[in-house]
């Protein structure tokens, strides 16, 4: 928590000295900078506002204005509103399009499938996962696996086991090959979740414990809380359904523990970017207000 609240007092100075001068580039990257602390943090509408900010410096250099309206689309899928997601992630595919970056485009179209699928839009969310898959072809490396982390799951929400069943064993021996890490800069590559997905929807129960515990002890060895979370989660769900009453509880006790200190963290971060906001907010009121009286001495 300390570390980052130093980070956004470094980027709200940063803000209030680059706003004053020509350097667009480096406002538009403070801003950025402070948008992924409101994200992380989970506050999505100061996140948003701040990556609104870091577009409008960035009308010169259309793969970080792209990038910028990208983060937007996903900040507010995060927020739980694909309806105001949709529209930012269908601009982005145009400029990714014009770019040629095909990862990018393979991972917006995940994105929007999840969206469409999330508001009832099936045929949609089908459009948009084949168009994945087409893309996948061009793909190379781990990032196959990283995209295929997330098409399992949804594949099997869609009711499609067959191609489940095969994308999961096609992510099985790319991991193998390539030594994908659960978790890296590029995002979580959750090969066991995504076994435990597919079996338990196919009635392969102990091959679906198996997956879900392997997934849930490779997190805590990298201390990925958010994923710790989602494992222990799952596992709790899947002990009271099986009867195992006295494990579920533990597990369930362990859950509220973590997720109770998560939140005060959170709490206390959320106070520090709160007074951060004003104070930036009050700022820029102050500058207006002097471009105005210079405005009015002029006249």
């Amino acid at each position: 928590a300390g570390m980052q609240q130093e980070r956004l007092r470094y980027y709200t100075e940063a803000v209030e000295r680059y706003r004053k001068g020509p350097l667009r580039m480096s406002l538009g990257t403070s801003y950025h900078a402070l948008a992924g602390y409101y994200m992380r943090i989970r506050q999505y509408g100061a996140a948003i506002e701040h990556y609104m900010r870091a577009r409008e410096c960035f009308p010169t250099r259309p793969e970080i204005e792209c990038n910028e309206t990208m983060v937007i689309g996903w900040a507010y899928e995060q927020w739980g509103n694909p309806t105001h997601a949709i529209p930012f992630l269908n601009e982005a595919l145009q400029c990714l399009a014009a770019l040629g970056d095909t990862g990018m485009l393979a991972e917006n179209h995940m994105r929007l499938a999840a969206d469409r699928l999330a508001l009832g839009d099936t045929l949609g969310a089908l459009r948009d996962l084949e168009r994945t898959r087409s893309l996948l072809v061009e793909t190379v490396g781990s990032n196959l696996a990283l995209f295929r982390s997330k098409y399992v799951p949804m594949l099997v929400q869609l009711g499609n086991f067959k191609e489940a069943g095969h994308q999961y064993d096609l992510m099985v021996l790319e991991c193998a090959k390539d030594a994908v890490p659960l978790n890296s800069k590029n995002g979580a590559c959750e090969l066991d979740y995504c076994g435990f997905t597919y079996y338990n929807a196919v009635d392969r129960i102990e091959q679906a414990d198996s997956s879900l515990r392997e997934a849930l002890t490779k997190a805590l060895r990298i201390n990925d809380l958010p994923l710790v979370l989602k494992y222990r989660k799952a596992l709790m769900e899947r002990l009271w359904k099986s009867g195992e009453d006295a494990e579920a509880a533990r597990q369930s006790a362990l859950y509220v523990h973590m997720n109770d200190s998560l939140q005060a963290v959170a709490n206390a971060d959320a106070v520090a970017a709160y007074e951060g906001l004003v104070n930036e907010r009050e700022s820029a009121l102050e500058i207006e207000r002097q471009h105005a009286r210079v405005k009015q001495q002029r006249m």
